[in-house]
């Protein structure tokens, strides 16, 4: 009876103990590698959004270099028609952009 009892495998002194320490081990090294590919996912993510912010800033600033108004076909027209219009029709068109000069709507 007593031989049933026994283990049918024999583990060297500490063997247990190692085990315990090398799956402690493995989980914090698996956890870690997923932590560290969350870094990179983050990391490319961020990127990528900041190139497409610098992207749309770049074709930004070349579409509207600041001087849309003479870019107009219709600036030279105006401008021809200023040239000929008399002081009177100039005053009025402008008198509510001088009269209010802080607001930027005008009458």
């Amino acid at each position: 009876m007593s031989e049933m009892k026994k283990m049918p495998y024999r583990l060297p002194e500490g063997a247990m103990e190692e085990m315990k320490i090398r799956s402690r081990a493995a989980v914090r090294r698996a956890d870690a590698e997923r932590t560290a590919h969350r870094q990179e996912h983050r990391w490319m993510v961020s990127l990528a959004a900041a190139a497409v912010c610098l992207l749309v800033a770049i074709v930004g600033f070349m579409r509207f270099d600041g001087d849309a108004l003479s870019d107009s076909p219709y600036y030279d027209e105006l401008m021809s028609m200023m040239d000929d219009a008399p002081a009177e029709v100039i005053y009025e068109m402008t008198a509510d952009v001088v009269w209010y000069g802080g607001d930027t709507n005008q009458l």
